[in-house]
């Protein structure tokens, strides 16, 4: 696919921090939500709760890094190709939700910087600042 063809592209990365050194991935996910590729069979289009286009949602990766020594839990990767979808502001409000679902449950965001690309437009930084998440246009 060509990268001139679709509305958003998204590309990020979540560094988060937990007092536990358990598996704490269902709540993470449970907080981004259900997500669909444009191969998936209609069931999961259907109960797909993330920003999605007409070929797929935005996706992500939960990654565990730490250990029981650290503070530091993992990380989430963000990625998509939105086809014709040119909600930005949707993108940012599904992160800040999915962060502020994760800050209920003791999991603590120390660092967040996701960018979206709006086609033939401008530019977004998700930016969380230990008190805040924002959205600054770049370009």
């Amino acid at each position: 696919m060509c990268r001139f063809r679709h509305g958003n592209i998204v590309a990020g990365c979540i560094r988060l921090d937990a007092l536990s050194a358990k598996d704490i991935t269902n709540v993470i996910e449970n907080a981004f939500g259900s997500t669909c590729s444009y191969d998936d069979p209609e069931t999961f289009w259907n109960v797909c709760t993330v920003p999605c286009g007409s070929e797929g949602s935005v996706q992500y990766h939960i990654r565990y890094t730490g250990h029981a020594a650290s503070v530091s839990w993992g990380l989430v990767a963000i990625w998509g190709d939105l086809r014709d979808y040119d909600n930005y502001n949707a993108i940012y409000e599904w992160i800040k939700q999915a962060l502020a679902k994760l800050q209920e449950q003791h999991i603590w965001v120390r660092q967040c910087s996701v960018v979206i690309e709006v086609e033939y437009s401008h530019q977004y930084l998700v930016y969380h600042d230990h008190e805040s998440i924002t959205l600054l246009e770049i370009t």
